[in-house]
């Protein structure tokens, strides 16, 4: 049987970083793997030169370059203002909704409730998510959150330390469980690690090429995305996940798992 996974998030690049390895490794495994993107960025950075086409257009054609590299199906985006998707929330979960009964994906994948950065478009889509999921008739599938614990964060700054490339990705403070303002100002955290449930190898160097897609959104500081292949494979060669949903049955080391 057909096996589908479906990856949820609100910007073009927050598949790459959220979840790239994952869909790239189950893409080259036979599975279906969709991304459904809620906006299309168009009021993101914008490293590119001036007088080239609107932004929103050129993300949206980033997205397509980083399905493509991971082996997703061509992606969608369901079309919602950029930093304002907390405004319709209501009709973004019901399109979601509406995705899963068409899909029947068996794993689904999305933000953590931090949101990563506290942007209130992740935040929101993390809610939609989530709302979405509880209203379907998942039948033995799984709601997975992705996350960014210390361990990432510390493997990467390593890497990039040995490399001489500057990094700040060892100074971020962990979630402290206190309410995630939703403009911004909360900056990247670290996930507590007793919300890790699944550990996943994957592919790093597909994910950081996953990653380059999206070079409207890397400035000088996104260095670390030109590490050769052999820093690639480690920096990005683990995923951590949350099991918020589902059978945990063989979830420890695998988001199909067993039933």
């Amino acid at each position: 049987m057909e096996r589908t996974l479906l990856a949820c998030y609100a910007h073009p690049d927050d598949e790459s970083y959220g979840a790239g390895g994952a869909i790239a490794k189950y893409a080259a495994e036979g599975v279906r793997c969709y991304i459904v993107t809620a906006t299309s960025g168009e009021v993101g950075l914008d490293h590119r030169s001036e007088g080239e086409t609107e932004l929103g257009d050129h993300r949206i054609e980033e997205l397509a370059c980083a399905a493509e590299t991971l082996g997703a199906e061509p992606p969608v985006i369901l079309g919602f203002p950029d930093g304002g998707v907390e405004g319709h929330i209501e009709d973004v979960a019901a399109r979601y909704l509406a995705t899963f009964e068409e899909l029947r994906p068996d794993v689904v994948l999305t933000f953590d409730k931090t949101g990563v950065t506290g942007h209130a478009d992740h935040l929101a889509i993390h809610r939609a998510v989530t709302d979405a999921f509880q209203q379907w008739d998942a039948r033995g599938s799984r709601l997975f959150y992705s996350l960014l614990p210390r361990a990432q964060f510390s493997k990467l700054a390593r890497l990039l330390e040995d490399a001489g490339i500057a990094s700040a990705f060892e100074n971020f403070p962990e979630w402290d469980g206190s309410p995630v303002p939703p403009d911004g100002s909360y900056g990247p955290r670290v996930t507590p690690d007793d919300w890790i449930t699944t550990t996943l190898e994957v592919d790093g160097v597909k994910k950081r090429d996953a990653i380059r897609c999206h070079h409207s959104q890397l400035g000088p500081e996104a260095a670390f995305v030109a590490m050769p292949d052999d820093m690639a494979a480690l920096a990005f060669g683990t995923e951590y996940y949350m099991l918020a949903a589902g059978s945990s049955s063989g979830t420890e080391a695998d988001l199909f798992g067993s039933d």
